[in-house]
C-alpha cells in the first residue's frame, strides 16, 4: 500500500493507492469531503491505455468554486511526461516521480479565478496523446475552455 499526503490549508489530502494481483486501485480522500473517490484498472488496461487521470476538488465554503482542484491516476512505464492545459491556456506539468500513482495540484491563485485543467497531454517513446479533461463544477473561465 502506498499512501502520498499533502497538505492545504483546509486539511490533508491524501491518494491511496495498492497494487494487487492484476488490479490497480486507488483513492482520493479531500478535505471536507466524506466520501473519497476510488478507481480500479487492470493492469492490462492501464498497460494498453498508458494513462489513467481524473479531477478531484475540495468543495467551497461559500460560493461556487472548490478552495482545491487536483488531478490523480496512474501512469505505465511508457509515459514519459504528463502536462495539463488549464482554462486560461496555461500549461503545468505533472510529476510522475511516485509512478504509477500520480497527481497535481491547480494553484490556489489560479483556482480562485476559475481556472482549472481542460486537457491532458501524454508523451510516450513513440507519441503525443491530447484528450480533453471532464471538469468538475462550474464551467471554467479562460479562453481555452473547450480543452482545444
Amino acid at each position: 500500500m502506498t499512501q502520498i499526503t499533502r497538505d492545504s490549508s483546509t486539511g490533508v489530502w491524501s491518494l491511496d493507492a495498492d497494487k494487487a494481483g492484476q488490479w490497480i486501485c486507488f483513492a482520493l480522500d479531500v478535505p471536507r469531503e466524506e466520501i473519497g473517490e476510488s478507481n480500479c484498472a487492470l493492469r492490462s488496461r492501464v498497460a494498453k491505455e498508458q494513462l489513467l487521470i481524473y479531477p478531484g476538488a475540495e468543495p467551497p465554503k461559500t460560493g461556487k468554486r472548490p478552495v482545491g482542484y487536483a488531478v490523480y491516476g496512474i501512469a505505465s512505464a511508457t509515459v514519459k511526461s504528463v502536462s495539463l492545459k488549464l482554462s486560461d491556456c496555461s500549461r503545468m506539468q505533472v510529476k510522475l516521480n511516485r509512478r504509477p500513482f500520480l497527481w497535481a495540484f491547480v494553484p490556489a491563485s489560479k483556482i480562485a479565478e476559475g481556472i482549472v485543467p481542460v486537457a491532458v497531454t501524454t508523451r510516450t517513446n513513440s507519441r503525443a496523446i491530447r484528450e480533453p479533461l471532464s471538469t468538475l463544477g462550474p464551467l471554467p473561465r479562460g479562453s481555452c475552455s473547450t480543452g482545444r
